[in-house]
């Protein structure tokens, strides 16, 4: 005998899914009702919300998905079993919204998959009410298995007859050999049933229903592009993996592979950065940093280009191929914050980078500015007034040069009047 449970999946939410909740617990309230109305009452209730295909409703299409075998609490178990387990990473990964138009309509096109089977191969089941949720939920683990193609699921199994003989223990599969050896069991299962009434009555499986909704949901799935998000998402997960294991060259070629995909990502711009620095390939970590600087500053977000700017050391290279105003908001925001030493950085590399523009002689004042005011250098600060008022051409920035330097001049003179004379021989 072997027996798996899944019963864990290698996944952390990060959301509560409330509607997979909601759903078990309906479930769970109409099954004691069920079991408290007595056996004739029902029956009459099976044979109301269930799907007969001799008899076909359109309100028992939904209902049937509510309704389980009431003397075993096998039947809604085991399909409350399966919704938790992959129905709230579902819910999770694609929303309440989907979530619930996936159960629903994979439900009903799991019940008119097993009603066509009925009328092709099973004539004499056209009488049998087919009930329960597995169909729907078949739908849900569809999708899970192209959202979730590599992520691992514990499976419990025990072989013979545990612990008198045989063996039992876990095992780790992923998600797509999992859910894929179980979609082929039930095609198994459904081909050895042809020509057998297989519903005969509730709580009879329906390996079709099973079979319609698994895929369903991966169908569904795959036409709404989860299995390239799923790739997305493993390959950065590879990347950090690479990372932290010092990997460097692997994660950056994971993080390539990610930008041509998403290329205006500017943290996966920065992690590729990082990734060829750290792999000595300087070079190319360079255009990346300048990449991911400018998009930060283009989505507004200057505290994290400032950042990047700053775990570069102003370095030249970057510096200078800022675009200028992405490199004056940088130094702007370094400035206001009191990072007087990054911002002169972020300013100077902007007034070497574009000599003779109006925007780098506007950077060398401000380059002045920060000398004479912040860091109290004034000699320093004459220096770049100098260059401005004698080789600018922009009126405005020469005129503020001027006054800049007849300012660091006698801050220079009174720095010397303040020093102590040199002591005589």
């Amino acid at each position: 005998m072997l027996l798996p449970v899944p019963y864990s999946v290698d996944r952390k939410l990060a959301a509560a899914p409330y509607v997979s909740y909601a759903l078990a617990a309906v479930n769970v309230v109409i099954y004691l009702v069920c079991i408290a109305i007595g056996a004739e009452a029902y029956r009459e209730f099976v044979y109301w919300g269930g799907v007969i295909a001799g008899d076909l409703k359109a309100h028992a299409l939904f209902t049937m998905h509510f309704i389980h075998d009431a003397p075993s609490p096998m039947h809604v178990a085991g399909n409350l079993l399966f919704l938790l387990l992959f129905g709230r990473h579902v819910e999770d990964a694609i929303g309440r919204v989907w979530f619930v138009l996936v159960y629903v309509l994979g439900g009903v096109a799991a019940a008119m998959i097993q009603t066509l089977s009925i009328f092709l191969f099973d004539r004499a089941g056209m009488d049998a009410p087919l009930i329960g949720a597995s169909g729907a939920i078949a739908a849900l683990m569809g999708v899970f298995a192209v959202r979730f193609y590599r992520t691992s699921i514990k499976v419990f199994y025990m072989v013979g007859i545990w612990p008198i003989f045989g063996r039992a223990g876990v095992w780790r599969p992923t998600s797509l050999l999992a859910l894929g050896l179980w979609g082929g069991w039930e095609l198994v299962q459904a081909l050895f049933a042809l020509g057998v009434s297989d519903v005969q009555e509730a709580g009879g499986v329906a390996h079709w229903a099973h079979l319609g909704g698994l895929v369903f949901g991966a169908v569904i799935a795959m036409g709404a592009g989860m299995h390239r998000h799923a790739q997305e998402m493993y390959t950065l997960k590879d990347a950090y993996e690479f990372f932290r294991n010092g990997q460097m060259k692997k994660s950056a070629d994971c993080f390539s592979a990610l930008l041509r995909e998403t290329p205006d990502d500017p943290n996966m711009r920065h992690k590729l950065a990082v990734a060829f620095d750290l792999s000595q390939h300087h070079a190319r970590a360079l255009p990346q940093y300048v990449k991911a600087i400018e998009l930060y500053a283009g989505r507004g977000n200057v505290a994290d280009a400032a950042r990047i700017f700053g775990q570069v050391g102003g370095d030249r290279w970057v510096a200078q191929r800022l675009d200028a105003e992405v490199s004056w908001l940088i130094g702007d925001y370094l400035a206001e914050r009191g990072r007087t030493a990054e911002a002169y950085a972020a300013f100077a590399a902007l007034a070497g980078s574009q000599p003779g523009k109006p925007a780098a002689e506007n950077a060398a004042v401000r380059c002045g500015d920060l000398l004479l005011t912040r860091l109290n250098q004034p000699a320093r600060a004459i220096e770049w007034y100098r260059g401005v008022r004698d080789r600018g051409k922009d009126q405005e920035n020469v005129t503020r040069a001027t006054r800049g330097l007849v300012d660091a001049e006698r801050a220079a003179a009174r720095l010397r009047a303040a020093q102590p004379p040199a002591p005589r021989a």
